[in-house]
């Protein structure tokens, strides 16, 4: 099984663009290709791929990991219970940024816990940055993908 890490942020991309369609269709595909799907847990991204299950026959569902930090327990989102393998990460605590904190340690997790056969990157915030830089140091082989928005940002 192809092992394939999903960075995405969307919230701040044109919505008349097709980028959420094209993350539908590359979902479908690499789920029927028997690919295992990997993924942050970010509001505008676990919508869209939770909607994308729903609209597949349910074993697909099994093929997808969400991470998702503890640190935001108060603000899940309905969606989250929706994934058979969900990997809630504890809260970073006592230090002076628990925030950045507990995401860096759930991005760890969700890098070091699987072999990354290959990567997408959508978006150019700082934790797709860091996810990028993460994915590249433990999977160095991993092919990566880009979407034009970011290619400049990351390299």
């Amino acid at each position: 099984m192809i092992n394939i890490l999903i960075s995405a942020n969307i919230s701040k991309i044109n919505k008349n663009s097709h980028i959420e369609d094209s993350i539908k269709s590359f979902i479908r595909t690499c789920l029927a290709k028997n690919a295992r799907l990997v993924f942050g847990g970010h509001p505008t991204i676990t919508p869209l791929i939770s909607k994308t299950l729903r609209e597949l026959p349910f074993e697909f569902n099994r093929q997808v990991t969400l991470y998702q930090s503890r640190y935001f327990d108060m603000d899940f989102i309905s969606e989250n219970s929706e994934f058979i393998n969900l990997k809630l990460i504890d809260v970073i605590e006592d230090v002076k940024d628990e925030k950045n904190a507990s995401l860096t340690e759930m991005r760890k997790r969700m890098i070091n816990d699987s072999d990354f056969d290959a990567a997408i990157f959508i978006g150019k915030t700082k934790g797709i940055k860091d996810e990028y830089r993460m994915l590249k140091k433990r999977h160095p082989r991993s092919s990566v993908f880009f979407n034009e928005l970011n290619y400049s940002t990351l390299c």
